[in-house]
């Protein structure tokens, strides 16, 4: 009795909400996100916002995967698969960005993920992603992927480096062999530098982080890490700092600073405690 008391009284809010969405999102199909961003949605909703990936108006799509990420949690994301091979673009890359905000383990995407790529997705994150599963088919196709040239990108703001750098930071979390070997190559480049601080977190394989620990010597400066125009500017060094105390877990026996640059002598104090962890 208690059950059917609530589910009638939910019952026209959960009618209301979906009222709601559609009127939303018939807005945003003419323009108007405002009402979509004052909805209020939980992973109740994902079924029917999923339904608007497959609109036939291209901002209503984007304004559905827009929605769904910031939802989040494991049925939001997977509901973001069809994205990745969309007729648009900037759907696609924009699925992988939010696909690689996601927690690991997203069923139902790797055939999409490859996909996307043939297409031409220049975002990092399509690559990267590749790097959570290990299979052959998956194995062969990262191979093929470690001398392409094409520019890819881990967020429309950042440099672009080649996407066969993207490829060897999932080809080696894969366990593709030789794929170390061009992690270390993409040390000189000042954009890959920039690029390998920045995916740390994805080099699931702790053996190849050793040979990136030569980024704390790097003192070139980077336009990250600072708001634009401040000075003086991080270098490739500072962001090797956050990153491998970060990455590594390590306690450092100075104050941490995601805005400013760091001693050689505390550079010096992060490479000890890694070479302690076993690095």
């Amino acid at each position: 009795m208690v059950l059917i008391l609530l589910a009638s009284l939910l019952m026209p809010y959960a009618c209301g909400q979906r009222s709601d969405l559609r009127a939303a999102m018939a807005a945003a199909g003419n323009g108007n996100f405002g009402p979509a961003s004052r909805l209020k949605l939980t992973t109740a909703d994902v079924p029917e916002l999923a339904g608007y990936l497959r609109d036939k108006e291209e901002a209503v799509r984007r304004e559905a995967l827009v929605l769904l990420a910031g939802i989040g949690g494991a049925p939001a994301c997977e509901a973001l698969a069809p994205a990745l091979t969309d007729a648009s673009a900037d759907i696609r890359e924009r699925a992988s960005r939010a696909l690689h905000k996601c927690p690991a383990g997203v069923r139902g995407i790797e055939e999409p993920l490859r996909q996307s790529i043939r297409m031409g997705n220049t975002a990092a994150a399509s690559l990267l992603l590749l790097g959570q599963f290990r299979d052959q088919a998956n194995v062969e196709f990262l191979k093929q992927q470690l001398n392409n040239k094409q520019p890819v990108k881990l967020e429309d703001w950042s440099q672009p480096v080649p996407s066969g750098l993207a490829a060897a930071v999932a080809a080696v979390s894969a366990g593709v062999e030789g794929a170390r070997r061009r992690l270390t190559d993409g040390l000189g480049p000042l954009n890959e530098a920039e690029f390998l601080v920045s995916v740390l977190p994805d080099i699931s394989d702790r053996g190849a982080l050793p040979g990136l620990l030569n980024l704390l010597d790097d003192e070139r400066a980077v336009a990250l890490g600072v708001p634009s125009g401040a000075m003086p500017q991080r270098r490739v060094c500072d962001l090797a700092v956050d990153a491998f105390v970060a990455r590594l877990g390590l306690k450092a026996p100075f104050p941490l600073n995601a805005g400013g640059r760091y001693s050689g002598e505390e550079r010096k104090q992060v490479r000890q405690m890694a070479a302690r962890a076993g690095f």
